[in-house]
């Protein structure tokens, strides 16, 4: 799948279908492929397309009622004015994140944050590949991190809740220490994230 997107003979939603189509395939292989677990899984994939729906639709609503208002233009001519270090900006950007990962979901943050932070981005010349990337990585930390921590409760579950979530706490400290090097190496060098984007785009 990654192979034909960066090799640009198929799109995403293409690779993603073939993805998919391959899977099954496997399952089928194995004697593993059911009829009630595709109707299950169609059913799920419905449920949740319907909910994500729902929030792009509220999310356009609040952008174009930002654009209305002007919030987006002032909040990057006054972060700008405080500063137009693109480091500083980002490292804003990402203690934001940190709070809000705590707290809501993933797509929710992006579709509420994002009207708000472009301006501020092109604003203050900062790539958006870069920027982009960054902020994923601070959503991929919000997972983990207390009082919500998704993928937490997630792995709880799986477990049978034979492992506590204070344990599994205790158990992605690791992890958390490891994303902080990878973000101080991100920002800190913008070239292992822009190299390959680079070399796509000539």
């Amino acid at each position: 799948m990654i192979g034909a997107i960066y090799g640009g003979i198929a799109t995403a939603t293409e690779a993603g279908a073939v993805g998919a189509i391959a899977t099954a395939l496997v399952a089928w292989s194995q004697g593993s492929f059911k009829v009630s677990a595709l109707r299950e899984s169609a059913i799920e994939t419905a449920t949740t397309s319907g909910t994500l729906f729902f929030i792009a639709i509220g999310a356009t609503l609040l952008t174009q009622y930002l654009a209305l208002t002007g919030l987006p233009l002032y909040l990057s001519q006054t972060i700008t004015m405080w500063t137009e270090e693109p480091v500083v900006i980002l490292l804003i950007c990402c203690a934001l994140y940190l709070v809000l990962g705590a707290f809501l979901d993933t797509l929710g943050i992006l579709l509420l944050t994002l009207p708000i932070l472009l301006p501020i981005f092109d604003n203050a010349r900062i790539d958006e590949i870069w920027a982009g990337v960054i902020l994923v990585k601070m959503l991929e930390i919000g997972l983990l991190t207390p009082p919500v921590g998704m993928n937490v409760f997630v792995m709880n579950k799986v477990s049978g809740d034979a492992v506590p979530l204070g344990a599994i706490y205790r158990g992605v400290t690791w992890f958390l220490a490891a994303e902080v090097v990878i973000m101080a190496l991100l920002i800190a060098f913008p070239a292992i994230i822009l190299t390959l984007p680079d070399m796509m785009t000539g």
